[in-house]
């Protein structure tokens, strides 16, 4: 499944690195936007809101499973090409 991942950090120094880190470590992983990211994974949500909250507490996250039927504008064909492909939805 292609989760989608949003944080807002709440420290005053907004060190993304450990966040970043811990999203990288899915290993199929898009970088959407500055703090949004998709992954490919057969965890559900709450195992990456737990391993997320873990890694970085003062933060705001969401996590939320993606489905086929989506629309985007001026993605890029990096970003379309990558949610076209044949995934597990």
């Amino acid at each position: 499944m292609i989760l989608l991942i949003t944080y807002d950090l709440h420290k005053p120094d907004r060190d993304y690195a450990d966040v970043t880190a811990t999203i990288k470590e899915a290993g199929t992983y898009l970088h959407l936007e500055e703090s949004v990211w998709l992954v490919e994974t057969s965890d559900d949500p709450a195992v990456w809101r737990d391993r997320l909250k873990n890694t970085a507490s003062e933060a705001t996250y969401f996590v939320v499973r993606l489905r086929q039927n989506w629309a985007g504008w001026q993605l890029g064909k990096g970003v379309a090409g990558w949610l076209k492909n044949d995934r597990d939805w």
